[in-house]
């Protein structure tokens, strides 16, 4: 066996004390945990069932130190993995499991899972083994404050910047406060909306809050990382700021593994009781809510304008509009072509000639009429003097005459 793959095991078998062995002996491979895995759920492969990914660690304690160890041992039974397959299981260790839990709550023998899989992030972690990126991610927290370099120079300008930009009063270091607020980084740098949606929130329901520069990162990449020396000091920040201020209460905000980290890991790690509270945002909320301090808009009111947004928002709708939208563009660029101004310029030509063409036409016409009425008075006035000259010759001669 290499040197990386005996300091991984012998880092984890020297973490297994009477709980984990516990975990380690009680598996009945029921395989209740992974249909509670994401994971697997969306992939259906069987390598992301959150036990098999503990199995060459379990083998290592069989092999060592559980129970009748030394007779497997000596039988052959308990073969222990090798760097190859460490590095191998590198991927499903940290790629396939965010330590959500969600398998640990399945586990018909009570097994924490998640916690297991927190205990070999630790060993690889303290022989190397792992994400460069997250390690690196992990150290950044420990060094500035926060995973995406926020620092509490930076926090506080965001918070200044926050409050202008919404108008809305978000407190920022009181010297007292029932309610500590935590965030995580990204919603910092990129989703802002967040926290200003938090704190019109804890405004509304009348709280006495605060954020503090001492301790606002609620993410813990020691924790996702394995690092334990990281994840402490990232635990102690936020503790060490809610017991400065008093707080009764610390809330933390959307994140994966944040609520986790500090609700079950952070006296552990502390090895002392938590002298607070800890609420993941919605589950505050929605005490505030059975408390009566969260005053909502009805049910019906919320269903209504949600389903008018999904009418507005389906994608008949959204196809129309769009494909609407591009015909008035291009009717406005039509309009406003050169092309367009200059059939405009003909048109108006051709409606002039048009004009002057009937007034000639109705020039002619009504000369045409004069003639024919002229000419028509001239017939009238031959055939009188013709039948006047019969007349007169017929009386002068006796006899009738008929001129041609």
């Amino acid at each position: 066996m290499s040197n990386v793959a005996t300091e991984v095991l012998d880092h984890f078998v020297g973490q297994v004390g009477a709980q984990a062995a516990t975990w380690l002996q009680s598996c009945v491979h029921c395989g209740e945990c992974a249909e509670a895995c994401h994971f697997y759920e969306v992939t259906k492969d069987p390598r992301y069932t959150p036990t098999w990914k503990l199995e060459p660690f379990a083998r290592a304690y069989r092999s060592r130190k559980a129970p009748f160890a030394g007779v497997r041992k000596a039988l052959g039974l308990a073969k222990e993995p090798d760097e190859a397959e460490i590095n191998e299981w590198q991927e499903l260790i940290y790629d396939t499991c965010t330590m959500c839990g969600r398998c640990s709550m399945v586990c018909p023998m009570g097994i924490d899972i998640a916690s297991l899989v927190g205990l070999v992030r630790k060993s690889m972690a303290a022989s190397g083994v792992g994400p460069a990126d997250l390690f690196a991610v992990a150290e950044k927290s420990r060094e500035v404050g926060s995973p995406l370099g926020v620092t509490p120079e930076k926090m506080e300008d965001r918070i200044d910047w926050l409050s202008d930009e919404y108008e809305v009063d978000i407190p920022l270091n009181k010297e007292q406060a029932q309610v500590l607020l935590t965030i995580s980084s990204i919603e910092t740098m990129k989703y802002p909306q967040s926290i200003v949606a938090m704190a019109r929130v804890l405004n509304h329901a009348g709280i006495d809050w605060t954020f503090s520069t001492k301790g606002y990162e609620a993410t813990n990449f020691g924790v996702l990382s394995g690092k334990a020396d990281v994840a402490k000091v990232m635990i102690e920040r936020i503790v060490d700021a809610a017991e400065a201020v008093g707080a009764k209460t610390v809330v933390i905000p959307e994140c994966g593994h944040a609520y986790g980290a500090l609700r079950w890991t952070g006296a552990m790690m502390l090895g002392r009781a938590l002298p607070f509270e800890v609420f993941h945002i919605t589950e505050y909320m929605a005490k505030l809510k059975r408390e009566g301090k969260l005053k909502l808009k009805s049910d019906k009111a919320r269903k209504a304008k949600q389903k008018l947004h999904g009418i507005l928002e389906h994608e008949f709708l959204t196809k129309l509009y769009k494909r609407c939208a591009e015909v008035a563009t291009r009717e406005r660029q039509i309009l406003n072509s050169p092309k367009m101004e200059e059939t405009k310029r003909n048109l108006t030509e051709h409606q002039e000639q048009t004009r002057r063409l009937k007034a000639m036409r109705a020039r002619v016409e009504a000369h045409e009429a004069v003639k024919e009425r002229a000419y028509n008075e001239l017939v009238s006035r031959i055939s009188s003097h013709k039948n006047a000259i019969e007349k007169n010759v017929n009386n002068s001669l006796g006899k009738k005459v008929q001129m041609l």
